[in-house]
């Protein structure tokens, strides 16, 4: 999907500055009609690492105006946390006990938004987990038809899952354990 305007990406190089620039405490993205802007404090981690996770929620946001469809919130989660570093994405996914399927699939973005940033944590682990697994056990069909189907109808995405896997209760959870048991397979 091309950029139809420009995308400005700013660095601050501390957290104090950043709060008098920009009135915020972490990283963020924006657009406008002037185009996309994205800000973050380079100071204390590695930011040239967590680019790449904001400029997938552009990416993504540019492609619903595109196309005239709102993605659902495990995409935009799981999909920006997947494009991040390896031992991120590890550190965040390796909590993830249990896995609500029905509740990923019916969190709208504007659920998520009114969150507690522990509750973003846990979404933010379920969805990447979820994005991950769908990718692994179903390939790119597998991942677009689910995809396709949380477009149309959320509901509808279990039953692809199920015709995609024989049985989703049964075989679909289980493989995301098993996929969650080696740091190797958390890669997109």
């Amino acid at each position: 999907v091309d950029f139809p305007t420009p995308c400005k990406i700013m660095c601050v190089p501390n957290a104090d500055l950043y709060g008098k620039l920009f009135n915020g405490k972490s990283q963020a993205w924006k657009a406008d009609k002037s185009g996309y802007n994205v800000w973050f404090i380079t100071e204390g981690q590695q930011w040239n690492t967590k680019l790449p996770s904001l400029l997938t929620e552009i990416v993504l946001y540019n492609f619903e105006l595109k196309y005239n469809s709102k993605l659902p919130a495990w995409c935009h989660r799981g999909m920006s946390v997947l494009n991040g570093r390896l031992d991120d994405i590890y550190a965040l996914t390796s909590n993830v006990k249990s896995l609500d399927v029905n509740s990923l699939l019916t969190t709208s973005q504007e659920s998520y938004n009114t969150m507690s940033e522990a509750d973003k944590t846990a979404f933010d682990a379920r969805a990447t987990v979820f994005a991950l697994c769908l990718k692994k056990n179903f390939g790119n069909k597998g991942f677009l038809k689910v995809l396709e189907a949380s477009l149309i109808n959320p509901g509808q995405c279990l039953q692809v899952i199920k015709l995609s896997s024989g049985d989703a209760d049964a075989k679909f959870p289980s493989y995301f354990y098993s996929l969650l048991a080696d740091k190797r397979n958390l890669s997109w």
